[in-house]
């Protein structure tokens, strides 16, 4: 018999109808869930290029040397060496990845204009069109950068991509800073989105695909399905209409035995596997924004503790090295406090310094108007009693008042009414107590044990400048009728000494400590000694060679080498040269201490020897008690004693000693 897809009346029958329109609901749904499937997959794969964005720009602006480019002003820099050593840093950071097109770094000027500074491209891009120059302004910004720009002070990307002649990017921007906290500039950098559109096309294919392969079973199984009752076909629409308005927890309830059971199971379970997988891509893309913030995070933290502690040693470098090129005390004193005053920025800096009786810690230099008045007016403290400083005087232990109005040991002058917390750190040589450091902040709890770690080294750097200075005082009282001058005396003096000495010098390796029993013969030992400069080289091995200097005359060097290629850093090489600093102070200062001691046994002997002569009051005892002590002194040796007469008569006292 032949079969007909239409009723007597003309229209379709109601298999043809149900066919046509499950074929219908059929490539809806499908056309919907790949819709929304795609939009998931658009979105996430999006959200996961912009957090890869806002990581790679804020590890890029962390390599930024602001202290260099802030002195990029003018185009015609972009030829000298800063320049060119900023874009090769930006340049290792495109090659660190592929898809990175290009990094750049901006500023505003004064018309609001955002113009590039160093810009650079990956090696396709450069063949295009190569970078900006220094100064050109930026007309294609984007509305996120030009609203932003001026206040941004964190790490942001755009929300979606833009396409130009060179390809689909993403852009993402992030500030940098100079030492001092001072935004320089915004970074840039534009990530490829080629993947973004190699997926969506992959998954619109898919979804297309999926269409073409399941519309004949969808229109076999409407007619298969054509003599049951249309409200399973209307349930079913209904759930297939949820679950494209984004309902996908939605599950039909039919429990038919014959083919609209088994569509039912079919699309619950399809239902099942699109909610798994839009949830399972939420919380996969919440999962991976967590990593990433925390990673951030922690390279913020690690950053900003690296960048603080380095500044804290330059700055105890900077003022180690300002205070110790003056060796007048009454030049120093004031010098330190305006130095670490400035370097450190606290409103007040007093140095105080033991009386002859060590009953007093007197106040003998400060920075502030309120320590001004107080040197004039002689200020004192009682050593052990008065305040903070008094404390540290007579005990010679540190101590911090983190609120002025809280601590019972704070002594409240009238002429500092600002002071909110304290910090006094006693000046040291060995055990003695010679005075403190004493500076003051206007907040509260301005201080913490990294601010004690650090001025305590401060504090040791100010003792030994003052002992050096009081040392180099001394000794220029005893040489001021000599006619050489200083350099002449000490290099004459270290000649003596090492003339004198076992050892040459020290030598350190795996093995330990050995004296050096040969010189130094390496080129950059000669060199250093030769030109009192510090000389590098890099090759197979490392070697930095610093002069040991006093005063621009080289008495020895340190000579550092390393096994590998790998460079020294700039810390490392700074740490170098501030022990070298304090290494020829301390030797001087060992020196001088020596010669003062080798004096002193001279003239303790010197007195011993006339106390014997006074004693005497016979002429024959006064003769023979002076060859004996002189015996006594100069073991070995025959020691005659004659006086002279007319008669050419000589009374001797011989001792064979």
């Amino acid at each position: 018999m032949q079969r007909t897809f239409l009723t007597p009346q003309g229209t379709l029958n109601i298999r043809s109808r149900l066919a046509l329109a499950f074929l219908f609901i059929a490539v809806s749904v499908s056309l919907l869930t790949g819709w929304v499937v795609f939009t998931v997959v658009q979105a996430q794969i999006t959200e996961q290029l912009r957090q890869r964005a806002l990581s790679m720009v804020t590890l890029a602006a962390l390599e930024q040397d602001a202290n260099l480019h802030v002195t990029l002003t003018r185009p015609s820099d972009e030829g000298n060496s800063i320049f060119r050593a900023l874009r090769a840093t930006n340049e290792a950071i495109i090659n660190t990845d592929a898809d990175i097109g290009s990094v750049y770094t901006m500023r505003q000027n004064e018309k609001g204009e955002i113009y590039f500074v160093v810009d650079s491209v990956s090696p396709v891009l450069s063949v295009l069109r190569g970078p900006a120059k220094l100064g050109e302004t930026y007309p294609d910004a984007g509305a996120l950068l030009v609203e932003n720009f001026a206040a941004m002070n964190q790490p942001m990307a755009e929300k979606s991509t833009y396409t130009d002649s060179w390809g689909t990017w993403l852009s993402a921007y992030a500030p940098f800073y100079r030492p001092d906290g001072t935004r320089e500039g915004v970074l840039g950098l534009d990530l490829s989105a080629n993947a973004l559109t190699e997926a969506r096309n992959n998954t619109l294919r898919s979804t297309l695909w999926t269409i073409v392969f399941f519309l004949p079973i969808f229109a076999l199984a409407g007619w298969l399905i054509g003599g049951q009752l249309a409200n399973p076909i209307t349930r079913l629409t209904e759930g297939a209409l949820r679950i494209t308005s984004g309902d996908f927890s939605y599950r039909t309830d039919i429990e038919n035995n014959d083919e609209i059971g088994q569509l039912s199971s079919a699309f619950n379970e399809m239902a099942h596997k699109v909610d798994d997988l839009v949830s399972g891509l939420e919380q996969r893309v919440q999962e991976r924004t967590s990593a990433l913030e925390e990673q951030t995070q922690t390279l913020n933290t690690i950053s900003q503790d690296q960048q603080r502690r380095a500044a804290e040693l330059q700055t105890v470098a900077q003022v180690g090295r300002a205070i110790t090129s003056v060796q007048n005390l009454k030049e120093l004193l004031p010098r330190i406090a305006s130095v670490v005053s400035a370097q450190f920025g606290f409103y007040h800096v007093g140095i105080f310094l033991l009386s002859e009786d060590e009953k007093y810690a007197i106040l003998s230099a400060s920075n502030s108007e309120g320590g001004q008045r107080l040197l004039k007016n002689g200020h004192r403290l009682r050593v052990g009693e008065a305040g903070i400083v008094g404390y540290v005087t007579g005990s010679g232990n540190p101590r911090i008042a983190l609120d002025t109005d809280s601590d019972q040991t704070f002594f409240n002058n009238p002429e500092l009414p600002d002071t909110r917390s304290e910090m006094a750190l006693p000046l040291k040589i060995g055990a003695q107590i010679i005075g403190a450091l004493d500076v003051q902040s206007k907040e509260a709890h301005a201080f913490d044990a990294r601010d004690l770690e650090i001025f305590t080294i401060l504090a040791d750097q100010v003792s030994v400048a003052l002992q050096n200075a009081r040392l180099f005082e001394e000794t220029q009282k005893s040489l001021a009728e000599a006619e050489t001058t200083y350099r002449q005396y000490v290099s004459r003096e270290w000649k003596k000494v090492t003339q004198e000495s076992d050892h040459i010098g020290y030598r350190y390796s795996l093995a330990g400590a050995q004296p050096l029993l040969q010189p130094l013969e390496t080129y950059e030992a000669r060199e250093a000694l030769a030109t009192g400069e510090l000389n590098l080289s890099q090759g197979k091995t490392t070697t930095l060679a610093i002069p040991l200097k006093l005063r621009g005359e080289v008495i020895g060097v340190i000579n550092v080498q390393t096994n590998t290629q790998r460079a020294l850093l700039e810390d490392e090489r700074d740490i170098a040269s501030a022990i070298a600093e304090r290494v020829s102070l301390a030797i001087e200062n060992a020196r001088l201490v020596e010669d003062s001691r080798s004096r002193a046994a001279l003239e303790s002997t010197i007195g011993a020897i006339s106390s014997h002569l006074s004693a005497s009051v016979n002429m024959r005892n006064i003769l023979q008690t002076a060859v004996e002590e002189l015996g006594r002194t100069l073991p070995g040796s025959e020691i005659i004693l004659q006086l002279k007469n007319d008669a050419d008569r000589s009374e001797n006292a011989n001792r064979e000693a």
